[in-house]
Parts: C-alpha cells; structure tokens; sequence
C-alpha cells in the first residue's frame, strides 16, 4: 500500500524555506509535491528541501527535484536537499543520476547529482 506524503514548510526571518518531506515520493503525490516546490521557489530567497522522512521515491520525484534546481538557479536561488539516506543514494545511482561533471543544463559545479 501507497504511504502518504506530508508536506511541510517552515520559514526564517531571512526569507529561506525549508520544505520537509514525510512519506512517499511517488507519481500519485507528484502534483502536490510540484505545487510545494513552485510556492517555496516563488517567495523564498533560499530553499533547503528536506528528504529525511521520506519512505519512498519515483522518477517523478527525481524528475521535480531536478526542475526545481534548474529553476532556482534561473532565479539566482540557491537550491539544496538534505536529509538523503543511503537508500536516496542508491536509488539516484540505480537511475543513472550521480555524475562526474555537471548536468545538461550548463551549471557544471551546481548539478545536484554531481558528486553524488
């Protein structure tokens, strides 16, 4: 059976959001998980996503994630996961995700999987 996901975001007085995951990160939660993100990158100057409660992951998940980054950087945001297990690490190598150099997107030293 699908676990849930919670969601939650807390704030600082420097305008830095940190969106906390608890529970499935899978397709059937990807739009809220999308709607999370874009809010937190609309009005944060800085976002931390925090994965430490997560229980499972998707592509779909990897897929927004990854947005996301790319959108921050867009904007001049810096952009961070934390809380990854050894499972996250595992699953980011099974789809192919840590790389040596940066992303396709440009940003060689700024690629969330690089490293990884």
């Amino acid at each position: 059976m699908e676990t849930e996901l919670e969601l939650s975001v807390t704030a600082d007085s420097q305008a830095r959001q940190r969106l906390k995951v608890a529970g499935s990160l899978t397709l059937p939660h990807a739009v809220r998980f999308k709607e999370a993100l874009v809010a937190c990158l609309e009005v944060a100057r800085e976002v931390t996503l925090d994965i430490s409660g997560m229980t499972s992951m998707d592509l779909s998940a990897l897929q927004l994630i990854c947005a996301a980054h790319r959108t921050a950087q867009r904007k001049g945001k810096p952009f961070t996961v934390e809380g990854g297990s050894a499972g996250y690490r595992t699953y980011l190598a099974n789809a192919g995700l840590p790389r040596r150099d940066g992303c396709a997107c440009g940003a060689v030293r700024a690629c969330l999987w690089r490293d990884q």
